[in-house]
């Protein structure tokens, strides 16, 4: 005779601890999500000002008197570094002009030109040139200045300010004899985007023209055309005789840049 017992299953004890561990895990990792949960929920939040106080300008603070316009200085080259002028309006008629160079330099190594032209002093005091008016500079009057280098004949600077007081209806001549003539002479002989800059802006029937100037190496004035209508052609063909109508040779027009609209 058969006897039935009940089957009884002995339990897997490696089954079991592993059960255990994975069980212990999972309740470290959901009291440690908790805690976080709590620290983030309790903790104080920042205040506007008290962001404004640990976090920085997110602009860099930039200097107040215009920077070197050419990208870089080359190593004992003579550069402009600074003009505070620059830019400025209402400028007391009595204001000394301060141009800061790169280093140590002479009256032979630069020229000055300032338009309307004006009788001035130029004294050096160190590497910073100075420029007085003899009397005063003309009442209401934008001024256009530039420093320009005989050893570098592409590299020109160019500043501007404006006097203040109301502008004179006709303003006196205070320059030399001979002088319009002489600056014109060097412009076109030199420096030809100058010498066509004092020309613009300009327009006839068919196009017009105006120059900006571009301070990136090597600095100088470029021309933008406007079309009136005439095809691309006919324009560049109608500036090229204007440029010869100033006494430009073909060498020296070839040498401007030009941009045609």
């Amino acid at each position: 005779m058969k006897e039935y017992f009940p089957s009884i299953l002995l339990p897997d004890f490696k089954s079991l601890y592993d059960m255990k561990i994975k069980i212990i895990v999972v309740i470290l990792i959901g009291i440690a999500l908790l805690f976080a949960g709590l620290y983030f929920y309790f903790i104080p939040k920042p205040t506007e000002n008290s962001i404004s106080q640990i976090t920085p300008p997110s602009k860099p603070i930039l200097p107040t008197t215009p920077l070197l316009p050419t990208k870089i200085i080359m190593r004992n080259n003579l550069d402009v570094v600074s003009v505070p002028i620059n830019g400025s309006t209402n400028v007391a008629l009595d204001t000394a002009l301060h141009i800061t160079l790169s280093k140590q330099f002479t009256l032979n190594d630069i020229t000055f030109h300032i338009s309307p032209n004006t009788p001035h002093l130029e004294v050096i005091e160190g590497n910073v040139l100075v420029i007085t008016p003899e009397t005063q500079w003309n009442k209401g009057t934008p001024y256009t200045f530039n420093i320009i280098f005989p050893d570098d004949k592409e590299k020109v600077r160019s500043y501007t300010f404006q006097t203040q007081g109301s502008p004179q209806q006709f303003l006196p001549d205070t320059r030399p004899e001979g002088y319009y003539e002489e600056s014109e002479l060097l412009h076109k002989e030199n420096y030809t985007d100058i010498y066509v800059t004092n020309k613009t802006p300009y327009a006839n029937d068919v196009f017009s023209i105006r120059s900006e100037f571009d301070p990136t190496v090597p600095a100088h004035f470029y021309f933008i055309v406007t079309s009136k209508g005439e095809g691309l052609n006919g324009v560049q063909q109608a500036v090229n005789v204007w440029l010869q109508s100033l006494d430009l040779t073909q060498a020296q027009i070839d040498t401007l840049d030009i941009k045609y609209q």
